[in-house]
This record gives structure tokens, sequence and C-alpha cells, in this order.
């Protein structure tokens, strides 16, 4: 009974369904997604006693802050399973700690470090260049078999040539 007293006093003051600016970026989303976690942010800025929230020109509320990044914040606010793609973990972060969203901060804290198989493991994981340089070496006509671990004493049947973690046999 309390929990609705509390959202007949949210649709008072903020429409259930709103829009928002974030950086020029528009976003429409219900109230209660916006204040799903209580301690967050956008639950304080959207919360009952908010008066300064700025609008923009066409009445739209409005948030400074980069709307790029908005969508997966919103996304994970709504169904907290989707996460951004790895390339930009390090900025939706950034956006998820503005927003003190502790739970999602967390879970992109944990995926970066997952997915940052470099810094993992440094002496296995090939990069880019190191893979390329191989290919060429070897010509086009060229398989290459890369495994996470050096089985260079190992022998590979039908993979003759061997280099630590790579593996390669040419013909067509």
């Amino acid at each position: 009974m309390e929990s609705r007293l509390e959202n007949l006093n949210i649709s008072e003051q903020f429409p259930e369904v709103i829009t928002i600016n974030v950086g020029g970026f528009i976003f429409t989303t219900t109230i209660g997604t916006l204040r799903k976690y209580p301690q967050s942010g956008l639950a304080l800025m959207f919360g009952n006693n908010s008066k300064n929230v700025l609008k923009d020109k066409d009445g739209n509320y409005f948030i400074d802050r980069n709307g790029k990044y908005f969508e997966y914040i919103l996304s994970y606010l709504r169904d907290e399973s989707c996460l951004p793609p790895v390339k930009i973990f390090k900025q939706v972060l950034v956006e998820a700690k503005f927003y003190n969203l502790k739970t999602l901060v967390t879970k992109l804290e944990t995926c970066e470090t997952k997915y940052d198989f470099s810094a993992k493991f440094p002496n296995v994981t090939p990069t880019y260049h190191a893979i390329r340089e191989k290919i060429s070496r070897f010509g086009l006509k060229t398989t290459l078999l890369i495994t996470l671990n050096d089985t260079s004493n190992q022998k590979w049947d039908g993979w003759p040539s061997s280099s630590g973690n790579f593996y390669f046999k040419t013909g067509s």
C-alpha cells in the first residue's frame, strides 16, 4: 500500500511516461524505470522532492550528459541484462558511475576484466599485428590455428609448422 501511495505522488509531479533529452538524444521511458534504484542519480533527479529538473525548448526533461551511452544505461534499467559492447565499456562505466548505478558499475567492471584478454593473458593472447605478421610470412594459402596455450612441444597431425601458440598448414 505504501509503495502505491508513493507512485501516486510520483505521477502528480512527473508523468508516468516521460521523455528526456540526454545530450541531444531523445528517450522515452516510464518514471518507474528511472526510479528503479532509489539511491541512483536518476531516482533522485526524478524523485518526489525534485523541483529543479531542467527542460529543453520542446518541454523534454534535460540531462547534460552523453546521450550516446545513455541508451545502455536505460536498457540496463529496463531489464538488467543488456550490457554494452566491450569496446565502449569504459565510457558506459563513466556514465553508470555518474548516475550512481552501483549494480551496473559492478557488472561493467567485472565484464571489462573478463573480456580484457590481453590483460588477463598477456603472453598467450596474440595481437592483431602478431597474427597478421605470421600470416604474411607464410603466404596467402596458409591456414592458421591459434591456441590459448603454448603447445609447441605437441605434434598436431597435419599442422607441421608451429611457433608457440600458432600452427600453420600450407597448401591450397
